[in-house]
């Protein structure tokens, strides 16, 4: 039996033998050491071992021994300790510390209070005191804990099965560990049931590792488990979503703290020429309980130490006397994006509000709103508890300013607020701040930072050194990055610190030294790091960390290993050795020898668990990475690109086709925590034209929106239109020499300018439409008539979709370019391409503005029939939904037949879309669905009126949880239109309130729906508005108030409701002006309206059922005006 086979059967075996136990009542069972009840929970954890990593065990197999609740034990293997113990003796308890990361402090407090007991629970070696049992009762708060544990192996198990393993089983033992760190768990569930997300797939991962007894050969042989293994992986396990139960928030709690301080650190608070005291000296000025706090910002140029400056306050001792409630960090950088102020947003309200806000919040997706609406949770903190925080924001960049500005905002003015920066026009921006300039370390602590590394004593008010080594420390320039560089260097020499000194000196004075990093033009940060390099190995050392400058400031070591292995493969290769791999990742091993290497001549810093003392990955300081980067020179696009193949490896992928094109499917990988975040980054990086357009695909956005969020995948659009403009632009070096492959980049943009929600809706459509036909122009029709044709879809959406120019030669434009696909896409060649065609004609025929509006529906229904006779329910779930969605709008705005039938098919259709279109599978598409279906109850014929429109108001709520104002800004303001609509005229509560709600959110979405970006939206929102004013006067209200403000808003709409753009909507909002003018009695204006309704006649389609309301109005007006020339 192979290695990896036999780890993927224990691996298995574990999950459904031990895990399941222990969800079943062990860890109930630990909390008094009590006897087990009757109810169902039975079992108790009597031993759990890991066999250890070592080179006699080649399988590394991860086994749990559980005593069942008959109290048999299960046993280990035969040569096999059931109680591991380590060179340095340890037992169960320092083992399982290791591997389940119960806190140090926690095993020993219970030590005292249980060492005079000299119990055990399940007896032997084998078995755990009652000390631990309290330990880990302490730890395994509740059965969630177990189902995240059992996802991680499962992903691990999938991870083999694939071929493509992180490294080794020592590595994803620490995955797990490092799970069951950042996802703790705080809801005890008794009885083994564990709730929410975490739940869901506990029950998933049993159903599909489970063994039935008639298959119990099969799984012996281990084919079951790889079945198994397949069938976990379609499953496609992803972090819990947004609002479900379960330890999902409870991640909040243990990050965005202030990093650790370097054990050199030298306190700063009481030094008058630190940072540190200019910072807390700001912060003392502030009064406690004022409703405003200071905004320090810390400016210095990159190395200079503000991070540590930061840290090191919030580490002071009067800082944390005086914010009790402790001190919140926001880490930005230059790959912060929106997303990450998401991320930091929910961070600020966890701190300040406590998990229940977070559980509300977070089942909406992080943009401007989501900030208003966090904003609103925390600025209702008292005052009193908001000046018990400190919030630092860390490395706000000139360009990434607008984040500050949106944390600041959601910030209570109560709370003081420290911020670093290497601009001072980021101080500057900020009203009120404070500016606290770093240059150097005073002389006095640079002597104390060097003295340490070097080991000498120091005594107070007497140098450590001579005056002939004073001079020796000149070319530090006391920077703190050069120190702590040097400082690195000195300690690993065990304190002979002369030549460390002179090294640097003797750089600077070379001919060749140049400062070329702009970032940090102190020369001594450079001659440090330059002496730095020369101290490592040439060759696969240098190399590896020159490859660190395309990581952010933080890797962990899954990410080393991928990006290393190539390096290490080929130098062990030239030695005649070979590097154990697991599917072409390195060892953990080799890996951490490189780290140490690195870590010695101070180029980078461990990161290491703190609870289980195990190195995780390292931190890499921003000047150090843009060194770093500088070394790589024109090797920096292959690091890129050896990265990204790191990830795919194993993931099938076409091969090139003749034009230089194949698909390169990253949504298949699966998410590590970083290739998600970082994959476009790196794609851009490396030029690989083939993946900037695969980032485009549908596939993508679906998996991105799924797991991270619409925020994440608009990040990457911003990275695709950057780089593929510098392509098409011709500003990046190498053209591109096929007229097709040109031709797909053209297309992506025009996909990217067509889905991008930041800038003008109106130029990005623009911009899209330009694209396409330049695409369209690059290939001849005949030679690649599919490709052709699937960009005359693409136009044709962007037509439907389109801001400028008429809108009825819009959609005929849309409507041409689905009839020249459907020439090349008959349904007997490419029927899914065929019913796609069929779908935009539909689309366009619905909203089509020439020719009778009943016919163009009638046609529309046809075409979506015809769609879902290949979009079928079975064979394309999401595809067929959409068609549905898009029947449902055709019925909604049926001429033919009976209305209220018409209205109740449109919601049978939404509610079949609804089936397949969920939350969490497609959240976009579900929001897009409960808009239409909100329209649909809203105008619902039969049934409870009031009913209706609650059901339209809960629709409405519903896709606003997804469609923010920043993720979807069109789709956010024509959702608040509407449920402005809905409350305006709701029938249930207060209606003064009711109308003040409606009101509000008219205001919001014409924030979003100006006349400027979106003519006709707009106008709708003003229609609205104005029935809103007019039903007010109507209720005797406002008097002639409302008259006048409902008229204003009427002739606002028809400045855009034309009856060339907009015919249908220019004859509604001229009838309802009509009316508000009759009730103002402005006659001559309402015979005007009455006149021209009667000329536009039978083109409107509503026209028999308004007809005698404009002759009586029209007569009405007539004879008051004879009244008043008599």
């Amino acid at each position: 039996m192979g290695a990896a086979t036999g780890c993927r059967r224990v691996v298995a075996a574990a999950v459904v033998g031990s895990v399941s136990e222990a969800v079943d009542g062990a860890f109930v069972a630990m909390l008094g050491h009590a006897p087990l009840s009757s109810g169902g929970i039975g079992g108790k954890l009597a031993a759990l071992s890991i066999d250890r990593y070592g080179a006699q065990k080649r399988d590394n197999r991860l086994a749990y021994h559980i005593e069942s609740p008959r109290g048999h034990v299960r046993r280990p293997r035969p040569g096999h300790d059931a109680v591991p113990r380590s060179a340095g003796g340890n037992t169960n308890a320092s083992v399982l510390r290791r591997v389940l990361h119960v806190p140090y402090w926690h095993t020993q407090g219970q030590r005292a209070a249980t060492s005079s007991r000299g119990q055990s629970c399940g007896g032997g070696a084998g078995g755990l005191g009652s000390d631990w049992m309290t330990a880990m009762a302490g730890l395994l708060q509740a059965a969630q804990c177990v189902a995240l544990l059992i996802k991680k192996i499962a992903a691990y198990c999938i991870n083999e099965a694939t071929g493509s393993r992180v490294y080794g089983n020592r590595l994803g033992l620490r995955q797990i560990r490092r799970d069951l760190r950042v996802w703790p768990v705080r809801v005890l569930r008794l009885g083994g049931h564990v709730g929410g997300h975490a739940g869901r797939e506990c029950s998933a991962v049993f159903s599909c590792f489970a063994p039935t007894s008639a298959k119990a050969a099969a799984w012996n042989s281990g084919d079951e488990v790889d079945s198994a293994i397949d069938r976990v992986s379609m499953m496609g396990l992803s972090s819990p979503s947004a609002g479900d139960n379960g330890p999902f928030n409870t991640v909040y709690g243990l990050r965005w703290r202030p990093p650790p301080l370097d054990a050199a650190y030298v306190p700063g608070v009481n030094n008058p020429e630190r940072a540190e005291h200019a910072i807390v000296a700001v912060l003392q000025e502030n009064r406690v309980g004022v409703s405003t706090a200071a905004r320090i910002g810390v400016c210095a140029v990159g190395g200079s130490g503000k991070t540590t400056a930061c840290a090191g306050v919030a580490a002071c001792e009067w800082v944390r006397a005086r914010f009790t409630k402790g001190t919140a960090w926001v880490q930005l950088d230059a790959s912060s994006t929106l997303q990450s102020v998401a991320e930091a947003v929910m961070a600020l309200v966890y701190r300040f509000c406590g998990d229940h806000a977070v559980k509300q919040l977070s089942a909406l997706t992080a943009d401007k709103d989501f900030v208003t609406v966090a904003a609103g949770y925390i600025r209702s903190v008292d005052v009193a508890d908001a000046a018990k925080w400190l919030v630092v924001i860390d490395d706000v960049l000139y360009v990434k300013r607008e984040l500050l500005r949106q944390l600041l905002a959601l910030i209570p003015p109560a709370t003081p607020v420290v911020f670093s920066t290497r601009s001072e026009a980021v101080v500057w921006s900020v009203p009120g701040a404070t500016l606290v300039s770093i240059d150097a370390l005073p002389a006095t602590d640079a002597r104390l930072v060097l003295a340490a590394a070097a080991g000498k004593a120091v005594a107070a008010g007497i140098s450590p050194f001579s005056a002939d080594d004073e001079a020796g420390w000149a070319k530090t320039e006391r920077h703190a990055l050069s120190l702590a560089v040097v400082g690195s260097m000195i300690a690993d020499r065990g304190g002979a610190w002369r030549a460390v000194v002179d090294a640097p000196e003797q750089r600077w004075m070379d001919l060749t030294f140049v400062c070329r990093d702009t970032s940090s033009p102190w020369p001594s940060v450079r001659a440090a790091l330059d002496v730095s390099l020369g101290l490592i190995p040439a060759g696969v050392c240098r190399d590896a960390f020159a490859t660190l400058g395309v990581l952010p400031i933080h890797v962990c070591l899954p990410v080393l290993a991928r990006l290393w292995q190539f390096s290490l493969a080929g130098a062990a290769a030239e030695g005649g050795e070979a590097v154990p791999q697991s599917s072409g990742v390195m060892g953990s091993a080799s890996v951490e020898e490189l780290v140490d290497v690195l870590v010695r001549a101070g180029l980078v810093r461990r990161d290491m668990d703190e609870s289980s003392g195990e190195l995780i990955g390292v931190v890499v300081h921003l000047v150090v990475g843009q060194y770093a980067l500088s070394l790589l020179g024109h090797a920096t696009r292959a690091a890129h690109q050896r990265l990204i193949d790191a990830y795919m490896d194993g993931v099938p992928v076409d091969g090139l086709h003749a034009n230089g094109w194949h698909r390169l499917p990253f949504w298949e990988v699966s998410n590590d925590g970083y290739w998600y975040d970082h994959v476009v980054r790196h794609v851009a990086a490396a030029r690989d034209l083939c993946g900037l357009v695969s980032v485009m695909d549908p596939s993508w956005q679906a998996v991105r929106v799924r797991v991270s969020s619409p925020l994440a995948f608009q990040a990457d659009v911003e990275q695709v239109l950057t780089a593929l403009t510098a392509v098409v632009d011709g500003t990046m070096s190498g053209g591109v020499q096929s007229p097709v492959l040109l031709g797909r980049l053209h297309a992506s943009l025009a996909s990217v300018y067509r889905t991008r929600i930041a800038g003008s809706r109106r130029n990005n459509l623009e911009a899209a439409i330009t694209h396409w036909e330049k695409a369209l122009a690059l290939v001849d029709r005949l030679a690649v008539p599919v490709l052709s044709a699937e960009w005359q879809v693409g136009l044709g959406r962007v037509y439907c979709e389109r801001v400028n120019g008429a809108r009825a030669a819009n959609l005929e434009e849309a409507v041409a370019c689905s009839h020249r696909a459907l020439e090349v896409h008959t349904r007997a060649s490419a029927p899914l391409e065929w019913a796609e065609a069929q779908k935009l004609l539909g689309s366009a025929l619905v909203s089509r503005v020439r020719d009778d509006k009943a016919a163009n529906v009638e046609a529309a229904i046809e075409c979506f029939g015809r769609s879902l006779e290949v979009q079928t329910q079975e064979a394309t779930p999401l595809d067929w939904a959409d068609t549905q969605n898009s029947l449902g709008v055709a019925y909604y705005y049926r001429v033919h037949g009976d209305a209220a039938a018409n209205m109740e098919a449109a919601i049978v259709c939404y509610n079949r879309a609804l089936e397949k279109y969920t939350r969490s599978a497609a959240p976009l598409q579900w929001a897009r669905t409960r808009y239409n279906l909100g329209l649909a109850y809203y105008d619902r014929l039969v049934g409870d009126k009031a009913a209706s429109i609650e059901a339209a108001i809960a629709c409405y709520n519903d896709a606003l949880t997804v469609c923010t104002r920043e993720a979807a800004p069109l789709k956010w303001a024509a959702t608040q239109s509407h449920l402005g609509k809905a409350l305006r005229d709701r029938l249930v509560g207060d209606t003064a309130a009711n109308v003040a709600a409606a009101a509000t959110c008219f205001d919001r979405a014409v924030t979003v729906r100006t006349r400027a970006a979106v003519p006709l939206n707009w106008a709708a929102t003003q229609h609205h508005m104005g029935v809103m004013h007019h039903g007010c006067h109507k209720a005797g209200a406002t008097d002639a108030a409302g008259v006048d403000a409902a008229v204003a808003c009427f002739y606002r709409a028809l400045e855009a409701r034309t009856p060339e753009a907009a015919p249908q909507d220019w004859a509604l909002t001229t009838f309802s002006l009509m009316q508000a003018l009759l009730d103002g009695e402005r006659w001559s204006a309402v015979v005007d309206c009455g006149r021209a309704l009667e000329r536009f006649g039978s083109r409107w389609a509503s026209w028999p059922a308004h007809q005698a309301a404009v002759a009586c109005a029209v007569a009405e007006a007539g004879h008051a005006l004879a009244q008043l020339s008599a």
